[in-house]
């Protein structure tokens, strides 16, 4: 009867753990984390940026008058399809630099997404990543510059409060690596 009573307070407390973790937000990786992680594995970064840029038209999907592709190891998924052994080839340069997928627009000029933290749900959530190229569509993005996006959970740029005045306000930080590859925080309310 004791032993009974222990298993099952043993369990509760699990079971409040482990959905207090589910609702715990998981802080993105640091700015100088996710540079020296860039310079560390540039020639990964730069095999991931030529084989998506040069995509032909089977392997992408046109939207919007752009031909764009999307693969992710976490949901797996790919779109379009593509065959198994490409797939790999993708999972083997996202794991190296340790990303979990990467979306592209290969059509009218080649801009790249490299994911690297998320957290929330589509269209209610932040996500900080690499982003290489430029959006040469002013309307698509208001982008703001900052020092560091490590700043974006500070008081300067505290989400909740900006939650609290415009919680139907999309934002966007960048901050520039080198040329045209940047770090970007995308938080949607």
């Amino acid at each position: 009867m004791r032993r009974s009573l222990y298993i099952q307070l043993i369990t509760a407390v699990l079971i409040i753990l482990a959905v207090r973790a589910c609702w715990l937000r998981v802080a993105p990786p640091a700015d100088q984390e996710m540079i020296d992680n860039f310079y560390r594995h540039r020639d990964q970064f730069e095999e991931l940026r030529r084989i998506v840029c040069r995509l032909p038209a089977d392997r992408t999907e046109v939207m919007h008058g752009a031909r764009f592709m999307t693969v992710m190891m976490d949901p797996e998924w790919a779109r379009p399809q593509i065959p198994d052994a490409e797939k790999q080839r993708y999972y083997s340069l996202l794991k190296t630099i340790g990303a979990t997928g990467v979306q592209g627009e290969v059509q009218p000029e080649c801009v790249l997404d490299i994911e690297v933290w998320s957290t929330g749900f589509a269209g209610n959530g932040d996500y900080k990543h690499y982003h290489y190229g430029v959006d040469h569509d002013p309307n698509a993005k208001q982008m703001t510059r900052v020092g560091s996006l490590d700043e974006v959970n500070s008081v300067k740029f505290n989400l909740k409060s900006l939650k609290d005045e415009s919680p139907d306000k999309i934002a966007f930080y960048y901050r520039p690596i080198t040329g045209n590859w940047r770090l970007e925080f995308d938080h949607w309310p």
